[in-house]
């Protein structure tokens, strides 16, 4: 019987979801996934004149938003979550961020699926920021393709493909032995053809 626990020692079954999203063992790459894509946003309001305070405690409960900005006398708050790619989830992620801050301002989640998934409430942030298309595209398919190149380095890491090389080799000699028996295939089939 095929054991569907965790490989890493979790007590949890080893879905697509726990991997990506929800086993601790990938906590630091989730960490990463999540703070590459806080930076390309920040990087993006501060090209368009905005200061923002990141990750700094706000209010007397120690809340820690990703980004919070001061903008015509009132507080934004922007915090970026990475769920799991389901409608379900992006929708749940965004309504946990907005009642977790709203009381210290107003609250725009930034919503990413792993898998590259795009919230169409995130676009709230263009409009009030009155970022222009150009540069809110380029926001957009970057933070995408960080979700899913972080997303991609946590399956690696949990499969425990550290060692890329003997690998790509192992891959690499599946590979070979089909073209080997491919290759023989194909010289008898000239053979066949010349000889006709």
């Amino acid at each position: 019987m095929l054991d569907k626990k965790c490989r890493l020692g979790c007590d949890k079954d080893e879905t697509s979801q726990h991997v990506v999203a929800c086993c601790r063992h990938n906590m630091a790459l989730k960490t990463k996934r999540h703070n590459e894509i806080v930076a390309i946003v920040a990087l993006e309001l501060h090209k368009r004149g905005y200061r923002t305070i990141e990750n700094l405690a706000i209010g007397n409960d120690g809340l820690r938003p990703d980004i919070v900005i001061e903008h015509n006398s009132e507080r934004l708050i922007i915090d970026v979550t990475v769920p799991y790619d389901e409608v379900e989830n992006l929708k749940r992620a965004h309504a946990e961020k907005v009642n977790k801050y709203s009381h210290l301002g107003h609250v725009y989640p930034f919503v990413v699926g792993c898998l590259g998934s795009w919230l169409p409430s995130n676009n709230d942030i263009r409009t009030k920021l009155n970022i222009g298309h150009r540069n809110w595209n380029w926001l957009r398919r970057k933070a995408r393709l960080l979700a899913i190149q972080g997303t991609t380095n946590i399956i690696i890491n949990h499969l425990g493909y550290h060692n890329a090389t003997s690998y790509m080799n192992s891959a690499n000699s599946d590979v070979s032995n089909d073209n080997r028996s491919h290759d023989s295939r194909s010289t008898l089939n000239q053979r066949n053809i010349v000889e006709s």
